[in-house]
C-alpha cells in the first residue's frame, strides 16, 4: 500500500465520501458511498469500477490502479452475504446529515429492484454452482 503525498491526501480528504485517510495510506469511505457503489454495480454493470469512483468525484489517478475494483468487489460480496443491514448498521449517523440521509433513502428504495438478482446469486452459491458476474 503506497503512502499518499500531502497534496494527494488533501485532495482525497476534500471528497464528501471519504471519511479519513489513516496512516497516510488507508482510505475510509462513508458507508452510504459503499452502498451506492453496490447499487451502481447492480444497475450499471457495464461501468468500470474506476468510472464509478470518478462519478463520485474521487480522483482515481491518485489511487492504486486496482483499488476501486477490489473495494467494489468486497462491498458487493458483503451485500450478498449480509444484505443492506450490513451498511445500514454503519449509517446510523445519516439522520444528522440531510445529504447522506436523502441519498441513503434513495439508494435503499432503488436497490430493492435487485433483490431477486442477489437471491439468485446466493442460491447459486449455496448449491455450489459457479457464479461469474460482471462485478468481478
Amino acid at each position: 500500500m503506497k503512502k499518499y503525498s500531502y497534496e494527494e491526501l488533501t485532495k482525497l480528504k476534500k471528497n464528501t465520501y471519504i471519511v479519513d485517510v489513516k496512516y497516510d495510506r488507508e482510505i475510509h469511505y462513508e458507508p452510504v458511498f459503499k452502498l451506492w457503489t453496490v447499487f451502481m454495480r447492480l444497475s450499471h454493470p457495464e461501468l468500470p469500477s474506476k468510472e464509478i469512483f470518478e462519478i463520485a468525484g474521487i480522483d482515481t489517478s491518485i489511487l492504486n490502479n486496482d483499488l476501486p475494483r477490489r473495494n467494489i468487489h468486497n462491498w458487493f460480496e458483503m451485500y450478498i452475504e449480509y444484505g443492506r443491514e450490513y451498511f445500514l448498521n454503519k449509517m446510523n449517523y445519516t439522520i444528522y446529515n440531510p445529504f447522506f440521509y436523502e441519498l441513503s433513502k434513495n439508494i435503499l428504495s432503488e436497490i430493492k429492484k435487485y433483490d431477486e438478482k442477489i437471491e439468485f446469486i446466493k442460491e447459486a452459491r449455496k448449491n455450489g454452482l459457479p457464479t461469474y458476474f460482471t462485478y468481478i
